[in-house]
């Protein structure tokens, strides 16, 4: 049967100031395509772009911090101050670039990578199950903090999503 999986980027906008992206997940079947590029393109084209990276020594946070480098990013340094927030979470630092100009050579496939963008609060409960759980496997968050990297703590913070539904054979 069908194996449907995602891949997501949720990211809040700061007129002026920055693109700041909560969450960039790829799914499994499309890794090292290009798609977390794609993502990231797709919201922050020739925009400062912000997110912060963990300084895990894992091979999942190397990972992700070799992505980044590729992607043109690189970690504040002790003088430079991010836009948007006044520090990064214990055990992260803080990855920006002045203007995102990567291109990727992925794009969705018509009838495999369905696109829905939109704000969090109007994502089906299901679709919003999905990555919150993607999100608390990932990071071992509890759901209630996986949650609210998307939710933030007011209405007016909520996340807008890019979400692909791959749907694989």
């Amino acid at each position: 049967g069908n194996r449907v999986t995602y891949s997501f980027i949720a990211y809040r906008e700061f007129p002026g100031a920055a693109v700041w992206i909560d969450e960039l997940y790829t799914a499994e079947c499309v890794r090292q395509q290009g798609v977390a590029r794609w993502l990231v393109w797709q919201v922050g084209y020739r925009r400062h772009v912000e997110l912060q990276v963990s300084v895990a020594s894992t091979a999942q946070a190397e990972a992700a911090r070799h992505s980044y480098t590729a992607m043109g990013m690189r970690a504040l340094r002790t003088r430079e101050r991010s836009r948007v927030v006044t520090e990064p979470d214990a055990g992260h630092r803080i990855w920006w670039t002045p203007e995102y100009s990567v291109t990727s050579g992925w794009a969705p496939i018509p009838h495999r990578d369905t696109q829905v963008h939109g704000q969090w609060s109007t994502l089906t409960e299901g679709l919003q199950q999905a990555l919150v759980h993607t999100t608390m496997r990932v990071h071992g968050y509890s759901e209630d903090m996986a949650r609210r990297h998307f939710t933030g703590s007011t209405a007016e913070e909520e996340a807008t999503v890019l979400l692909i539904v791959h749907d694989i054979d």
